[in-house]
């Protein structure tokens, strides 16, 4: 049995679409109907109902009986080249926006590697807008970003989310927990935005007419602008954290709450089956390190 063929059939009862079918595995409609009709005869009955005329395609009975055979023998197909492969392995290209890069997932990307030697690992550092582009075009194969755009074709899938907390080093609030909103001066405000409904809250209590004292779009600046004096900035509990770990300042509660930062992974909604599955064990792996994080800060802060 061919794997060119195995694949052929379950992007095709994915996407019930011969079109969509070539376009995701860059062939053309007649190599798509060809491999179809070629592994019919190979299992000796008709898979895919084929009416003239209609675009849209189903499965016969006994094609969604073959179904489940066909994703087993990809998912066996691929623990095989995996165990070929050794180091050369299946590069997996992933999108990432700065913050959550630099401080949640730095230990987790260094951790994948060693876990799994058998994918090649890309990370590209880029803004969230930007990655539905890239995703679309197949420059990425997975984002994980701020915002849930509704792009045609992509799955958007939330991750996780997050409390925003005040952070500064406040000489005059140093034994304070929690900093009243309108004790905060504009003019020495570090900003970056993380997001519409961030942006919707801090335009509500902070006017748009005074400028902030910096305006920045990696973390490394804003550590740096906020190290020293009475700048401050509003973040999320992972970025506090990271400052609070590298002893850049001290992390405070705010009297009146911004909404959750919330952080979502994008996939294209139908990709190739070998990708497929690394797609799913990355995205795994993924909340099973998020979930051990906030476990391990969890205690932190009820001990401290």
């Amino acid at each position: 049995m061919n794997f060119e063929l195995i694949r052929n059939f379950v992007t095709v009862a994915k996407t019930k679409n011969i079109t969509r079918s070539a376009e995701i595995l860059y062939v053309a409609q007649s190599t798509v109907s060809y491999r179809l009709k070629a592994l019919e005869i190979e299992v000796g009955t008709e898979l895919v109902l084929r009416k003239r005329g209609i675009k849209s395609t189903e499965l016969t009975e006994r094609g969604q009986a073959f179904l489940p055979i066909a994703e087993r023998w990809l998912s066996l197909w691929h623990d095989t080249n995996i165990f070929k492969a050794g180091e050369k392995g299946r590069k997996l290209v992933v999108g990432c926006v700065n913050s959550i890069a630099t401080c949640l997932l730095a230990d987790f990307f260094a951790s994948m590697i060693a876990k799994h030697p058998e994918i090649r690992l890309q990370v590209i550092i880029m803004d969230s807008d930007i990655m539905y582009e890239k995703l679309k075009s197949r420059e990425i194969d997975i984002g994980i970003v701020l915002f849930n755009l509704f792009y045609k074709n992509i799955t958007v899938r939330k991750l996780f989310e997050e409390k925003m907390y005040c952070v500064g080093n406040f000489e005059d609030k140093s034994k304070l927990k929690t900093i009243k909103i309108g004790e905060l001066q504009s003019c020495n405000e570090v900003l970056l935005n993380w997001g519409y409904y961030f942006e919707m809250w801090h335009n509500l209590y902070f006017k748009e007419i005074v400028n902030p004292k910096m305006q920045v779009n990696t973390i490394f600046l804003m550590g740096k602008a906020i190290q020293n004096g009475n700048a401050w900035s509003i973040v999320p509990e992972t970025v506090a954290n990271y400052f609070i770990k590298h002893k850049v300042c001290r992390r405070y509660n705010l009297d009146v709450l911004p909404p959750d930062r919330v952080t979502y992974t994008i996939t294209r909604s139908v990709m190739e089956p070998d990708l497929e599955i690394i797609i799913n064990q990355f995205i795994s792996d993924v909340k099973i390190f998020i979930n051990s994080y906030k476990n391990k800060n969890r205690l932190k802060s009820s001990n401290s």
